[in-house]
């Protein structure tokens, strides 16, 4: 297989529509999973995730609910346990179900806890029925599931490895400039299916603007523009619509979305903010598919050194990174134009830390997208950090790398200690 088929592949793989946060989505699929290989009425449900995964699913709201959290989104999953859904597993869920849910819930037949043992992305449910017991474990990504048993009978390990790419490639050990130049010359319909996400992610944030999920920051952007107090450049539409889609999305909206390395947020900032450029400068479709795919791309490759979730928000770190790759490409950036968006970016937002996947998720899209656009159009004149400061490294292969010991050394604590603050604020 060759790097152009590598590519696109990393792209199937990372590029998918979800329905609700991705992390309480893959505890419901865990429990969807179990209650499925199962016959009989629910005895119990018990969740265990890395400290990442609980973190994001503590107090996100769940679609079709208007509720937050783990135990609702275990609850259902089992409840519904309809595994074949993936990442929309929450789709369709009525007023019954979640009757239902509270109800397993207010009887305590619904735990979860979290672990140390594993970091990233990783649940195990174990669901019991009158039939029986199942064991369910997710793993890397959100929708990898890489065990099933059922009363002690191992009925699937680890089906993904048979869809990864050749274990000869690995993402992170390109570069900006091979992914780039790899990406200009794809064939146009190999990345064509990345426009659907446009439409989709539009949809949300008009979904957003009406405010009726979230914080309504998008709403209020827009009320800020209408009073004068805003403008209606580039820049402050497209933080008006990813603020708007992360309102929706981060609020319960049964609207899907279309992600990005597991992350609707990341997928929403990515896909509007390059879309509402392209369509600003009349880019042809091709363009705004190369585009996306420059974007994606980026921000799985950051994420090759970071790791799926880190401490570090990454809709600034990883899919900022991305954005304003893509959208200093569209700009007609070359590579030291385009690694030199990114630098200033990974200056600007690297402090960004991640506490948790709720509403306030919003507030940090506007300042992520916000200075992407503006950190590429800048880059364009030149202006851009041209050597070596503070966590900046030679090139923005060395930023990155520093982001990582960051990252893993630097903030080892980091999701523990925030998680304790977390759970003490509901106490």
């Amino acid at each position: 297989m060759n790097l152009p088929e590598n590519l696109i592949q990393v792209i199937h793989q990372q590029v998918k529509p979800a329905l609700g946060c991705t992390e309480p989505v893959a505890i419901a699929l865990a429990c969807a999973k179990g209650s499925s290989v199962l016959e009989g009425e629910i005895i119990s449900i018990q969740v265990e995730t890395s400290k990442a995964v609980f973190k994001n699913a503590h107090g996100v709201g769940i679609p079709n609910t208007g509720e937050t959290g783990i135990l609702i989104a275990a609850a259902l999953g089992a409840l519904a346990a309809n595994p074949e859904k993936g990442l929309q597993v929450l789709e369709n869920i009525n007023t019954g179900l979640v009757e239902k849910a509270h109800r397993l819930v207010a009887e305590n037949k619904v735990s979860a806890k979290y672990t140390t043992e594993f970091e990233g992305v990783y649940v195990k449910a174990i669901v019991k029925k009158t039939d029986g017991q199942a064991v369910v474990c997710i793993k890397d990504q959100h929708d990898h599931i890489c065990y099933v048993a059922k009363n002690g009978q191992v009925l699937l390990t680890d089906e993904y490895q048979e869809k990864a790419p050749e274990k000869s490639f690995s993402l992170g050990n390109l570069n900006v400039a091979d992914i780039i130049r790899t990406v200009e010359e794809m064939d146009f319909k190999s990345l064509a299916f990345l426009l659907e996400g446009i439409e989709m992610n539009k949809k949300i944030a008009l979904e957003g603007l009406k405010a009726k999920h979230g914080l309504k920051i998008g709403y209020g952007y827009a009320l800020l523009q209408e009073n004068g107090i805003l403008g209606r450049d580039i820049v402050d539409e497209v933080k008006m619509m990813v603020t708007a889609a992360s309102d929706a999305r981060m609020g319960g909206s049964p609207l899907p979305v279309m992600t990005s390395c597991g992350s609707g947020n990341q997928g929403i900032i990515i896909t509007l903010s390059v879309a509402l450029v392209a369509e600003k400068l009349q880019k042809s479709d091709e363009a705004k598919a190369k585009a996306l795919a420059i974007g994606h791309l980026i921000n799985a490759y950051v994420k090759e050194h970071l790791g799926k979730l880190a401490p570090i928000c990454g809709a600034s770190v990883s899919a900022g990174l991305g954005t304003t790759a893509a959208i200093t490409w569209l700009l007609g950036g070359d590579i030291n134009r385009i690694s030199g968006a990114m630098q200033s970016v990974a200056a600007d937002l690297t402090g960004m830390l991640c506490d948790g996947a709720k509403s306030t998720c919003s507030l940090k899209l506007a300042t992520s997208a916000g200075e992407a656009v503006t950190s590429a159009y800048l880059a364009m004149n030149d202006i851009y950090i041209h050597d070596v400061q503070g966590i900046v490294g030679k090139t923005i292969e060395s930023t990155i790398s520093n982001f990582s010991q960051i990252s893993k050394k630097g903030m080892g604590q980091a999701d523990e200690t925030i998680l304790n603050i977390m759970l003490k604020n509901v106490e």
